[in-house]
């Protein structure tokens, strides 16, 4: 018990030094306090040149970037309220590339864009549009679009082969447009691929013809400037010999397997066509051209009906003037009212 007590008296006063020494100085005064200055403001650490030289760089830099971050988000915004437009009859949020933020060149070929859109604007620059939006995000590259990229007509050409592939928008007026056959005649000589897109709806007016136009096409030397006067003299100014520029393009074009797209079809079949179409634009390639002098002769011999003249001499005599795609004047004479005609065939020379 007296173990305890002497324990506990230990304890106590222990705790009471303690609280003494501790205490102590903030309950008695100081006789002779310590005057304290107050406190100045402590300066900068100094900074030789070249330090204040990197401190204004970083913030320099930081200010870019974040100027640039903001610019970056106010392209993508813009981006978002363009691409909010659907041709497809369900709507689905769209995923926002920005053109900018693509890379311009591929790691294979070496090019600057994965394809280059050639369309007649009258006819088709919302598709037109719409097709370089949905192939960027697939193919994660740029696609030309000359409403975009183009500031010199000069520089179209190279546009054209600074592309992997060609895509045509086949509309109505698409092949009678100069730039657009200068556009197809460069990129099939320079072994461009071609991919065609036809257009699945809208007028008849707009539709495009494969008969029609394979017709055309073979006859683009003669044929081009009797519709659209003055488009021959902008591709002969371009270099472009009319002859083989319709043998070019008569044995490429019909041959190519065109893509329909219906804008106005559902959006699960419209990013179906545009996966096909980014398909066939990694596999494309061109068909191989025929001896000219081969086409020459088909051409030649294919019946191509013109103008006919129909000259009456006398009562019983009529003279019937044909002139065919061979250029040949075919001669029809009726000695006697009733009687079969007998044709005579006179080249032209």
């Amino acid at each position: 018990m007296t173990i305890i007590l002497v324990a506990v008296g230990v304890v106590v006063v222990a705790l009471f030094l303690l609280v003494t020494f501790t205490l102590a100085p903030t309950l008695i005064p100081n006789p002779n306090p310590i005057p304290v200055k107050p406190s100045q403001p402590q300066p900068y650490p100094s900074l030789n040149p070249n330090q204040g030289s990197a401190l204004t760089t970083r913030i320099s830099s930081r200010i870019y970037a974040r100027r640039r971050e903001s610019k970056a988000q106010e392209n993508t915004q813009m981006a978002a309220r363009a691409s909010s437009y659907s041709f497809g009859s369900e709507q689905q949020p769209a995923t926002v590339v920005v053109a900018s933020s693509l890379p311009r060149r591929s790691d294979g070929g070496g090019k600057q864009f994965a394809a280059f859109v050639s369309h007649a604007k009258a006819d088709a620059s919302m598709e037109a549009r719409y097709l370089q939006t949905e192939l960027e995000k697939r193919t994660r590259r740029r696609v030309f679009l000359d409403s975009d990229d183009l500031r010199d007509l000069s520089q179209l050409t190279a546009h054209v082969l600074d592309s992997d592939a060609i895509i045509i928008v086949q509309s109505a007026n698409v092949l009678s447009r100069p730039y657009c056959l200068l556009e197809l005649y460069t990129a099939i000589t320079q072994g461009v691929p071609v991919v065609g897109v036809t257009l699945a709806s809208g007028s008849a007016a707009h539709s495009y013809s494969f008969e029609e136009s394979a017709r055309f096409l073979t006859h683009l030397d003669s044929l081009l400037e009797q519709n659209h006067p003055g488009a021959s003299q902008l591709l002969t100014q371009n270099g472009v010999d009319m002859e083989h520029c319709a043998y070019v393009l008569s044995c490429t074009l019909p041959k190519i397997i065109s893509t329909k797209l219906e804008p106005g079809a559902s959006q699960n079949i419209l990013q179906a066509t545009l996966d096909d179409i980014a398909a066939t634009m990694r596999n494309a390639s061109l068909p191989t051209l025929p001896p000219k002098e081969e086409w020459l002769r088909s051409r030649n011999a294919a019946a191509f009906t013109g103008p006919t003249l129909a000259i009456t001499l006398t009562e019983s005599l009529t003279v019937t003037l044909t002139l065919t795609e061979s250029l040949t004047l075919t001669l029809s004479l009726d000695p006697t009212p009733g009687a079969e005609a007998v044709p005579m065939g006179m080249p032209v020379a």
